[in-house]
């Protein structure tokens, strides 16, 4: 019989995506058998056997630092990442990390041990001796009754930000010393279909064991925040990241920085391919060797990227035209700041990127950029939008018989605006009249 597994990583404030996906998986009736999890994975899988969704919903938009610090950052105001390291860094110093003890009251608060008992999911947590840093796996069968919130405390304890956590005169600090992924252990206990949920934070990651089991990776190709800040406002956005990830990962939408309705860019398709044809044909005829490199050098870096980025998704993996023209659009769309955490219609996401073109178009640039090659450290520090305007200005002048060949090669170097400045002459080059839908 099969054995479906939820893995969840450890992340700390970052655990709010994984709740994303927890609401996703449930909208599309995905089962599951077993849950392993480090850290605030394994507390968001001890929600998950609990089955206690809207109670994870209501702690985690709503949580704040004091649930888990107390008042360590009051009126500290609103931290970057390198204020938290270095508040962090001082209680670590001074007190071998962050007490605690509001950590262990926020933990316990969650605990239904009831249901997480009488609960037909099985689980498993992994929490590492200190200062041994021998591993510990602990499956469900062998926690002692009573003691799940401390084994769960003892995977969490993020040592040196915070204090070890004590169980029997041994000390335990985050699971994620040994293996923040559990992906293997879910493996060992014989799952077969494992869903794993990666928050890419401080940790060991292990290498997945070949098997004939398959693995589905959800991660978010936009940062999730400093895995110190808890706050509802940025749960919040992460949560509704994971949802959308888990959407894109099992296929029900399309896209990858971007979440688009299925197949709606399809519908572009033959209009966009058309004037791309025009496009390159007449950057082929002006320096045809010049173009087929840089070409080259850009759908070879395009699809490197689409492979890694679609690694362990249920999604198709071809790299069609249509797939390519998403990803260009997202690189214009992550240049313009879209809102990654809606769902377009990839016509209407097209009609906003040249609004914001527009918009952008009447800021001044922000120096004197008339020879790139000479500016070249300085392009690394404007902003992406106006660097991919520069360079589809570059391209309209060098189809027009001017400027230099040199510029185009050097601009290549940015791939991703050169794409997304590629994909902007498009799309403002295309007649509406000839914006018609593909059968």
């Amino acid at each position: 019989m099969s054995k479906t597994a939820i893995v969840l990583a450890g992340g700390g404030s970052r655990g709010a995506y994984q709740l994303g996906v927890w609401k996703a998986l449930r909208e599309m009736g995905v089962d599951y058998q077993l849950v392993t999890g480090t850290s605030v994975g394994a507390l968001n899988g001890t929600l998950m056997v609990q089955q206690d969704y809207e109670k994870a919903c209501q702690v985690w938009e709503n949580i704040t630092s004091e649930d888990i610090v107390g008042d360590m950052l009051a009126e500290k105001g609103d931290l970057n990442d390198h204020q938290l390291n270095r508040i962090f860094a001082r209680e670590a110093l001074e007190k071998g990390g962050a007490d605690i003890s509001y950590l262990e009251k926020f933990v316990y608060s969650l605990l239904d041990e009831e249901k997480f008992w009488n609960s037909e999911i099985d689980f498993a947590l992994v929490t590492v001796e200190y200062p041994s840093l021998k591993p510990l796996e602990l499956k469900k069968k062998d926690i002692p009754k009573g003691m799940l919130g401390e084994y769960l405390l003892a995977s969490a304890a993020c040592f040196p930000a915070f204090q070890t956590k004590e169980i029997n005169g041994q000390r335990y600090i985050d699971g994620g010393y040994h293996d923040n992924m559990p992906v293997n252990l879910a493996i060992e206990m014989g799952a077969d279909e494992i869903i794993a949920v990666d928050l890419e934070s401080v940790g060991v990651s292990r290498k997945i064991k070949k098997g004939n089991q398959r693995v589905t990776l959800i991660r978010s190709l936009w940062p999730l925040g400093s895995f110190l800040k808890f706050d509802g406002s940025l749960a919040k956005k992460n949560i509704r990241l994971g949802y959308l990830d888990t959407l894109k990962a099992f296929g029900s939408l399309d896209g990858q920085l971007y979440a688009f309705e299925k197949d709606s860019a399809f519908f572009y398709t033959s209009a966009l391919r058309s004037e791309a044809e025009k496009l390159f044909e007449r950057a082929r005829k002006r320096e045809p060797k010049i173009f087929s490199g840089i070409h080259t050098v850009l759908m070879r870096r395009m699809l490197r990227e689409f492979r890694r980025r679609s690694l362990h998704t249920r999604a198709q993996h071809s790299f069609t035209l249509s797939r390519q023209l998403m990803m260009a659009a997202e690189y214009l769309g992550e240049a313009c700041r879209m809102n990654p955490e809606e769902v377009y219609e990839f016509g209407y996401f097209l009609e906003l990127l040249q609004e914001s073109v527009a918009e952008y178009r009447k800021r001044p640039f922000p120096q004197d950029f008339s020879d790139l090659r000479k500016v070249g450290e300085e392009l690394k520090k404007i902003d992406k939008i106006f660097l991919v305007l520069l360079i589809r200005e570059r391209i309209e002048r060098y189809l027009q018989g001017g400027g230099t060949l040199g510029e185009l090669v050097f601009a290549s170097a940015f791939w991703r605006e050169f794409v997304a400045a590629i994909f902007l002459y498009l799309i403002e080059h295309l007649p509406k009249e000839e914006f018609i839908l593909e059968e």
